[in-house]
């Protein structure tokens, strides 16, 4: 017999504080429906407002307690891990396209820099 393991689910789940407001208000069948269609799932436990990065925009909705916990009940199941959010992720975030172009601009001088030597 083998031994069937849960794959975990890659999306990138936070819990927040508050709710910036950019959404666009959806209800909670929608959002189940999209929920793994998703690029990132942003969560407010205080206001149970769940927030969907959909390629084609963003969805929210404001879930009642049967709704809140069946949200977590979906993503627990399907092994969907959730952070809260931390000063760190926002300056990883902010840091990583920069930190991407600088490693590209020192391959591309180096490159250079071999060329002229090889040339000269």
């Amino acid at each position: 017999m083998g031994c069937t393991m849960k794959k975990k689910i890659k999306i990138k789940t936070f819990e927040f504080e508050k709710f910036n407001g950019i959404a666009n208000k959806s209800s909670f069948l929608e959002i189940k429906k999209n929920i793994f269609k998703t690029k990132g799932i942003d969560l407010i436990p205080k206001e149970k407002i769940v927030k969907l990065n959909i390629p084609w925009g963003e969805l929210y909705c404001v879930c009642n307690k049967e709704e809140w916990d069946e949200l977590y009940e979906i993503l627990n199941s399907n092994g969907v891990r959730i952070k809260k959010w931390t000063f760190l992720d926002y300056f990883l975030g902010i840091w990583h396209p920069v930190l991407v172009f600088v490693l590209y601009l020192l391959f591309i001088i180096s490159l250079l820099i071999l060329c002229i030597r090889g040339c000269g």
